[in-house]
């Protein structure tokens, strides 16, 4: 028996009255990214937004909605922006405001391809469809080049469901977005099988399929979860230090504190050295100059006489045109060993894109701070000795770690860890400065990325920054230590930690094959949009 129920697509609604729909939406969404950090409202957020596009008539009103949505959400989460430039954050709300416009118009499409409310193919096409949707926006918008910006991604903000965040194991942070975004499914259809006409017997029929897919599912991702965190971590103990010399952004520059800023970092790093790390980290940009041509004798002497390796982000000027944001390799003697230069620079931030086109700008832009950075050319990974530690239960066997270094919001792109894995680092530190953006979001935000990284690559993520947040990410995603003060405060505190953790070189199966998931999510959204057959 077949049923036509034409109330979905049919039913007209006036968008000026219901254009608050979105917005509830996009507060919502909001609320699940630091600061507020609530994150199990994210498993509802996209509801209203559907059931608004389900009663939309036209294709510019489900572009509209879906911009309206992100506009609310990312002016919102990442309104720290403004403490840089608000040019800036307008461009960037609106630019990925876009993506979503575009989400909700295949969004649209499908529900008029599915309008029928109780037939049980089409609603779980549709409901494998929109998710898969929602990963796909993400993946392009996180990975387009030049203006990728993958930041607040749906799946970032389960970090603190250490279970469930256990599935970037196999399928990254995509895979956490498509469980996510699948609850929101689940509800939406919910939903529409409550509101249309059709057989009871159909609509039990839908709902008992769909629920037992979504238990399915979300038991296995919170089973898996539960057996990892669990697990014992093993390997060589790998002492590391980190500093946050809590320089403020006015300052950093100042030529007048150079070697008083120098001067701090190096006191806590003598400090730190007494607990015998392997390495001690130093934030981007912590050395206030171009490390290659302003080393100080005295730097080099106490450098030595600390007796430990260290990883200093510095600038690098290699000629008159070529400038680069660095991370250096310093030994313990005091000699530069490797440097990795940043690959993947701030568009208007550190450089000026599509400079083909905005050449007449150019002077303006480097009036409202827009630097002139070189990419680098490669990823690059260090290779730190061990035996300073004073674990004596180290594996002298491993007489080596390989150290993968990121900068700044490097750690958004999962391929740079990605990479960084395969080139055989078996611990990616990722150094930044967030001074830039006062007391507010963005160095929790920016943290968050980091343990999805951790748990993607099955490796431990030191993140470590000028102001805070500087944390120690366990291969699970776990935030095992960081820097605070007594009163617990983690951001704008000066101090420094050294703690052992084990180096994993497991080997995901994201590492693998889970990287594909997005073509995975494509395929399961490209059947949403197959033909199907004329209802009689």
């Amino acid at each position: 028996m077949t049923f036509t129920d034409n109330s979905i697509s049919k039913q007209p609604s006036s968008f000026l009255r219901s254009f608050w729909l979105p917005v509830v939406s996009g507060v919502i969404l909001s609320f699940a990214f630091p600061m507020m950090s609530f994150w199990p409202v994210a498993w509802i957020a996209l509801v209203p937004l559907f059931i608004l596009l389900q009663t939309i008539e036209n294709r510019r009103n489900a572009f509209l909605a879906g911009f309206i949505f992100a506009f609310v959400f990312f002016a919102i989460s990442i309104f720290w922006i403004r403490h840089v430039t608000f040019f800036g954050l307008l461009f960037v709300v609106c630019f990925e405001s876009m993506f979503y416009g575009l989400l909700a118009l295949l969004i649209w499409e499908l529900f008029q391809k599915h309008y029928c409310g109780v037939c049980f193919w089409s609603n779980v096409r549709l409901y494998i469809a929109i998710p898969s949707l929602w990963v796909l926006v993400e993946w392009i918008r996180s990975e387009i080049p030049i203006m990728g910006f993958g930041w607040n991604l749906l799946g970032y903000s389960q970090t603190e469901m250490y279970s469930l965040l256990q599935t970037a194991r196999w399928t990254g942070v995509y895979g956490v977005s498509f469980l996510v975004a699948l609850g929101n499914s689940f509800l939406y259809m919910l939903y529409r099988l409550i509101t249309h006409r059709g057989s009871a017997i159909h609509r039990f029929v839908i709902v008992g399929f769909l629920s037992l897919v979504t238990v399915v599912l979300l038991f296995f991702s919170f089973q898996s979860g539960k057996a990892q965190i669990m697990k014992e971590l093993r390997g060589p103990i790998f002492r590391v230090a980190l500093i946050q010399g809590n320089i403020p952004q006015e300052s950093k520059w100042d030529r007048r504190l150079k070697n008083i800023i120098i001067e701090k970092h190096l006191k806590l790093s003598e400090l730190a050295a007494f607990d015998g790390p392997d390495l001690i980290i130093w934030p981007e940009a912590a050395y206030p100059g171009y490390l290659n041509l302003e080393r100080s004798p005295t730097f080099l002497e106490e450098i030595t006489q600390i007796n430990v390796p260290f990883l200093v982000g510095a600038l690098t000027q290699e000629s008159e045109t070529d400038y680069y944001n660095s991370a250096y390799y310093i030994g313990r003697e005091g000699s530069i060993l490797n440097r990795y230069d940043k690959m993947a620079l701030v568009p208007f931030g550190e450089y000026l894109p599509f400079r083909f086109l905005l050449f007449p700008l150019e002077s303006l832009a480097y009036q409202l701070g827009v630097s002139d950075f070189s990419s680098g050319s490669e990823l690059k990974t260090f290779e730190i000795p061990l035996g300073n530690g004073l674990d004596s239960s180290n594996d002298k066997s491993a007489n080596k770690v390989k150290v993968g270094p990121l900068i700044c919001f490097e750690n958004v792109f999962p391929s740079f860890s990605r990479d960084l894995a395969w080139l055989g680092a078996q611990i990616i530190v990722v150094i930044t400065n967030d001074a830039w953006f006062k007391k507010s979001s963005a160095p929790y935000q920016h943290l968050q990325p980091s343990i999805l990284r951790a748990v993607e690559t099955g490796r431990w993520v030191i993140h470590s920054a000028n102001t805070g947040v500087s944390a120690l990410i366990s291969p699970k995603g776990i935030v095992v230590d960081q820097i605070k003060d007594k009163s617990g405060t983690d951001i704008f505190v000066t101090g420094g930690i050294t703690r052992p953790i084990p180096v994993s070189t497991t080997e995901t199966f994201y590492l693998k094959l889970g990287f594909l998931f997005p073509v995975l999510a494509f395929l399961l959204s490209f059947q949403g949009f197959m033909k199907r057959k004329k209802l009689k």
